[in-house]
This record gives structure tokens, C-alpha cells and sequence, in this order.
């Protein structure tokens, strides 16, 4: 989780939430501090697997969400050669 006091770019604004007051939605991953976060104007999918956590997607054409655990705690490979 963010440190306390801290404030994400995108919660950045002019006195309104970010992208919520451009009324668009931000769809990101590599950030699996933040968690799975799935409001209106904001979509985070990093949840952790390298770290132990889980990979995420979702379709954007509705609510679907999905999340498969990961088995291998910070052994994800960088490249794999077959």
C-alpha cells in the first residue's frame, strides 16, 4: 500500500480526482502496490504474482474479472528460451 500522506499521479488534480474529473478511466498494471483496484475512472490489475500474489485480467467490454494465483514467489523468468 502507499505510504500514508502519499498521493498518486493520477489522484492529482485540480481539487477533483484526476481521471475521474476528465470523466475517462485508466486502465494500468505494474504497480501491485496499489492492489486490485476496480472503480470508475480507475482499473490497477497488478496483483502481485512475481511477488507471491496473483495475475489478473479483465475484459473491458464488461465486469468479467479474473485472477489466477502464482506458484512461483519472485522466480518469474525474464526471458525463457525454447
Amino acid at each position: 500500500r502507499l505510504r500514508e500522506g502519499a498521493t498518486v499521479e493520477f489522484e492529482i488534480g485540480d481539487g477533483r480526482r484526476g481521471v475521474e474529473a476528465r470523466n475517462v478511466r485508466l486502465v494500468t498494471g505494474h504497480w501491485s502496490t496499489l492492489g486490485l483496484v476496480d472503480r470508475a475512472d480507475l482499473l490497477a490489475l497488478d496483483t502481485g504474482c512475481v511477488w507471491g500474489g496473483a495475475l489478473s485480467a479483465a475484459s473491458l467490454d464488461g465486469a468479467e474479472r479474473w485472477s489466477q494465483p502464482c506458484a512461483t514467489k519472485g522466480k518469474m523468468p525474464i526471458s525463457s528460451k525454447e
